[in-house]
Formats: C-alpha cells, sequence, structure tokens
C-alpha cells in the first residue's frame, strides 16, 4: 500500500476545500475557499492516461458581495458573509458539478465535459431560499438516492429540498425546512456543517456545531438532526435530534453497510459511533469512541468487498 507521487500542478486559487472526480475517471474539479480579497475559483484538470494531471482546462471565478450586514473577520482576514466556495459535488450521471457559495447564498451549477474537463456555467446560479427571507448560507448539499432532489444544508439551521432536473442540471426549491435545534447551554447558537442523505432514499442527517455570537466554534457538543423523507414527494420531516457525542461535529458519514453513521468531532480530537435503527432511520449511541484523533476532518472507506 506506499504511495508514490506522480504530480503535483497548482489548484488555480487559494484554499482548495474539496474536489470530485468525473465518473469517467478522465477530469478532476476543484473548488478553492478563496481569502480576503481573493475570490474562489472552481477549477478543473484533466486526469491522464498514467494517473498524472495536466494543467487546469477551465478555470471561473465566483466573485460578488453578499447582501445584508458582514459578519466581523476572523484571524485569518475571513468572514463568512464574503464570497466563498464551501462544497461542490457532481450529480449522479457526472454531467454537472454542483458548488455552494456560503457568502453569497447561491449554488452554482457547471456543465462538465467528463472526457477533457472542461467546464462550462450552467445559466444563472441557483439562489437558495432562506426561512427568514433573508440570505441563505449554504454549506453543504447532497444528492437523493433516486437523484430526483438535491439536500442543501443552510448554515444557519434550514435544509432545502429542490427538485433536480437531470437533464438541464437546473433546481427548483420546494421546501424549506427549519431546523428547530435550540443550542446547548454555553452556546449562542448552531451552525450546519455536513448533510447526509442515507442509500435507501427513508432518511436525511444533518450535523451541527456550536458557535457564538461571530459563529466560531465553542467547546460544547454539537448535534446531529434526522429527517425522514417522503417517497412521493421528497420532501423532509423532522424525526430527532439528539447530541453529537463532541465538540465542533464536522465531517458525518454512513458506513458502507449503511448501518453505522461516524460523525468527526473535530475539536474533542475523537470520532463517535452510532447506530441507526433499520425501520425507522433514528439514531442510537452506540458507547463507542475513537479517541486521540487530532481534529478529525474527513473520512474514505476501503472498497466495499
Amino acid at each position: 500500500g506506499p504511495l508514490t507521487l506522480l504530480n503535483t500542478v497548482p489548484s488555480r486559487g487559494d484554499g482548495p476545500v474539496q474536489m470530485t472526480v468525473a465518473k469517467s475517471g478522465k477530469a478532476l474539479v476543484v473548488a478553492n475557499f478563496g481569502s480576503a480579497g481573493v475570490p474562489p475559483t472552481v477549477v478543473s484538470f484533466p486526469i491522464l492516461p498514467d494517473g498524472r494531471l495536466g494543467e487546469a482546462v477551465s478555470r471561473f471565478e465566483e466573485a460578488g458581495v453578499a447582501d445584508g450586514p458582514a459578519v466581523p473577520r476572523d484571524a485569518n482576514g475571513n468572514s463568512p458573509t464574503d464570497t466563498h466556495d464551501h462544497c461542490i459535488i457532481r450529480s449522479p450521471d457526472s454531467r454537472f458539478v454542483l458548488v455552494c457559495n456560503l457568502g453569497l447564498g447561491k449554488v452554482y451549477v457547471y456543465r462538465l465535459n467528463s472526457a477533457t474537463g472542461a467546464l462550462e456555467r450552467n445559466g444563472d446560479p441557483f439562489v437558495v431560499p432562506s426561512p427568514a427571507g433573508g440570505k441563505s448560507r449554504p454549506h453543504h448539499l447532497t444528492f437523493s438516492a433516486n437523484g430526483k432532489y438535491v439536500y442543501i444544508l443552510d448554515g444557519d439551521m434550514a435544509v432545502v429540498t429542490a427538485a433536480y432536473d437531470a437533464a438541464h442540471g437546473k433546481l427548483k426549491a420546494i421546501q424549506v425546512q427549519p431546523v428547530t435545534a435550540a443550542p446547548p447551554p454555553g452556546a449562542d447558537s448552531l451552525s450546519g456543517s455536513e448533510i447526509i442523505a442515507d442509500a435507501k432514499g427513508r432518511s436525511v442527517y444533518i450535523s451541527a456545531r456550536s458557535v457564538d455570537k461571530t459563529l466560531k466554534n465553542v467547546l460544547v457538543n454539537g448535534s446531529i438532526n434526522v429527517f425522514a423523507v417522503s417517497p412521493k414527494t421528497g420532501k423532509l420531516k423532522p424525526l430527532q435530534q439528539l447530541s453529537s457525542g463532541g465538540f465542533a461535529p464536522r465531517t458525518f458519514v454512513l458506513d458502507p453497510t449503511g448501518r453505522y453513521p461516524l460523525m468527526a468531532n473535530q475539536l474533542s480530537g475523537a470520532i463517535t459511533l452510532f447506530a441507526v435503527d433499520q425501520k425507522t432511520g433514528a439514531l442510537t449511541p452506540t458507547g463507542h469512541e475513537l479517541k486521540e484523533v487530532p481534529e478529525p476532518g474527513d473520512f474514505l472507506f476501503e472498497a466495499e468487498r
């Protein structure tokens, strides 16, 4: 299992945060978060036959200024109300890639040439609605198991369900579901951090961090919220809320069997294991925890055998 470096190419932007590979295996698309004064970018690269990356073939900037009052900048000069690309995911058929811009409250859609890696902007971005009628802060999104719906997590604790037109790569909002979760003692509010849908089309799960008034993490347990999915409409109904089991939950993933969610509690340095009720989709803490994992941030499972 040793690794051998093949090559390195510039990401053509500041702060690469996520990437996705075309179904063909011939193209890689990267979202760069951006920084103070530097707009985020979406950049694509060809994957060569020997596995190396070619030079970038497409690059788009997501410039702009968010409406409403600005959130104070952090020590790095960044603010959540600046334009920042936070998440990128490809459509199930690999014809489009969708990018969440949390500062502008939009999802940008790009048409992807899976053979060459070339991108083209697919019309105007989708403006993510907010339950309060203000500016949304989309952090992450996920497709339903059947590919008919996209679930978008607003950092201000709401989930937007959008019907997905696979032929044209278009989104249409059909539900804005507020997450009515009271922050635990010691926190001013909760901020959504991850969203996943199960492979059965039965449940959607979100994790949320406990934050202060400036949206900075506090050392208080976060939460997990479970939603039941309507098989007819794709809309969500609140089912359960429980503690994430640690501080600053970030990535949240189901194991390949779909029976055990794993929660990366970043500031606790631990991964907490839950079990899924196979009838309802509700979660139960198992009491198992993998400790001494410094700032866990992502998961990758070995191919299922």
